[in-house]
């Protein structure tokens, strides 16, 4: 990412991060205020959405999976005022930032979010089971970064503990103690 690009969308800005694809801090910084963040003083949330890694995933089906989940970027406090597209694409599947003041706000619409995608992925993603990693609540560009590749950690943590798709849909990553099942939905009634 150069100065020279002045149509910069949020899904540009975060994949670009992720990917630590730009030399300048201040520049991303700048993008960042354009977009109504302070990178250094607010607090960034990575959720990822993602197929097994066995299972040979197309580019339809990540698009179509990131269709489905994109208006649930509006549940982070910030993410409300910025333009779509707001989710990138990755290996297996697609993430979201989300944004807000405090971590406590992060917090709770990760709480709000997770409830929303537990039915879309069950009722509309009929090509799989997406399994969801939450990342931690970082600041600053490198914790964009972090709370992205943490997120994917929580993935594969996950698909790694709990191979049965009924036992558990939702990971978060947590420093110091591996994994945290927070979810367990998929089949509740399960004998």
């Amino acid at each position: 990412m150069s100065n020279s690009d002045n149509k910069i969308t949020f899904s540009s800005f975060y994949n670009n991060i992720t990917i630590h694809f730009y030399e300048d801090d201040q520049f991303m910084e700048s993008i960042g205020r354009s977009f109504g963040l302070n990178i250094n003083k607010d607090y960034f949330l990575a959720i990822s959405f993602m197929y097994p890694s066995d299972m040979v995933v197309s580019y339809n089906m990540k698009n179509n999976l990131m269709q489905q989940l994109t208006d649930l970027t509006a549940y982070g406090p910030l993410n409300a005022a910025i333009p779509q597209p707001q989710m990138i694409l990755c290996d297996k599947g697609t993430s979201m930032l989300l944004a807000a003041h405090t971590k406590e706000e992060l917090s709770s619409c990760q709480k709000q979010i997770q409830q929303a995608a537990i039915p879309i992925l069950t009722k509309k993603i009929s090509d799989g089971f997406v399994r969801i990693g939450i990342g931690t609540i970082e600041s600053g560009l490198n914790g964009i970064e972090k709370t992205f590749q943490n997120s994917v950690i929580a993935v594969n943590v996950g698909e790694k503990f709990k191979k049965d798709p009924s036992d558990c849909c939702c990971i978060k990553y947590q420093y110091g103690r591996g994994h945290k099942c927070i979810k367990t939905d998929k089949n509740k009634n399960r004998p």
